[in-house]
């Protein structure tokens, strides 16, 4: 068993005693966890904890070439569906264009138009997008990618209630066709249905993994963002 509970040889993603070091500091110190099919993973922690970092090393984004030293083990599936929370846009192209040149179509693909509405976007110029509009356009691309290891960087940003139902609605759906999502979200507690996985990161750092789709550590979570609301500047009147 491992450090969350599960069977080794039950796992589909592994993470063994993973580093990643750049700009003269680490980044991420002997991270390991494991997941089976199924499994929907949510990170939590504080800008700058380490989150996007270790999603970034699953989907194997960090080079030698740009300074990152990363050692450890990664053992996953080869394809891999993953959201950043950036993409460089080229403001003069419409949603319809962007699709084409981006998108391989197929069910999937008809599945995400459907369910993100993208086909009222469809002839507007990518520069005229909210930030919401372009999320929901960002998550149909990735969700169309049939990939069994789905990785998401905060994809609830910007997006408003109803869309933020439609994004979780999607990701329940993967796990339960045996996917793996890893995923950073800005409101850890709306994930509280689908979640089978809970890991909490600080300076790099994992300081908790709790498993369990009726587990949700309140108090753990609570301390992660406690320095937080003690850092932040007073209201001014």
């Amino acid at each position: 068993m491992n450090k969350c509970g599960i069977a080794m040889d039950d796992c589909v993603l592994t993470v063994s005693s993973l580093n990643a070091w750049r700009s003269g500091r680490w980044l991420l110190r002997d991270i390991s966890c494991d997941f089976p099919s199924g499994s929907v993973a949510v990170l939590a922690g504080r800008n700058g904890s380490g989150k996007t970092t270790f999603l970034r090393s699953l989907a194997s984004l960090l080079l030698s070439s740009d300074g990152w030293r990363v050692t450890g083990v990664v053992r996953s599936a080869q394809r891999v569906a993953y959201l950043g929370q950036n993409l460089p846009l080229n403001e003069d192209m419409t949603v319809s264009e962007f699709f084409r040149l981006t998108s391989s179509g197929g069910d999937e693909w008809i599945q995400m138009h459907s369910r993100f509405a993208i086909g009222e976007l469809a002839s507007l110029q990518l520069s005229q997008l909210s930030g919401g509009q372009w999320q929901r356009i960002r998550l149909a691309q990735c969700l169309s990618n049939p990939a069994p290891l789905v990785l998401l960087d905060e994809p609830d940003s910007f997006l408003d209630r109803p869309w933020r139902g439609v994004l979780l609605d999607c990701l329940s759906q993967r796990a339960a066709r045996g996917d793996v999502v890893v995923v950073a979200l800005h409101r850890p507690e709306e994930a509280k249905s689908i979640a089978t996985h809970w890991l909490g990161f600080e300076s790099g750092s994992l300081m908790f993994c709790e498993s369990g789709r009726d587990v949700y550590p309140n108090e753990l979570l609570g301390r992660l963002f406690l320095v937080k609301r003690l850092d932040s500047p007073e209201p001014v009147d």
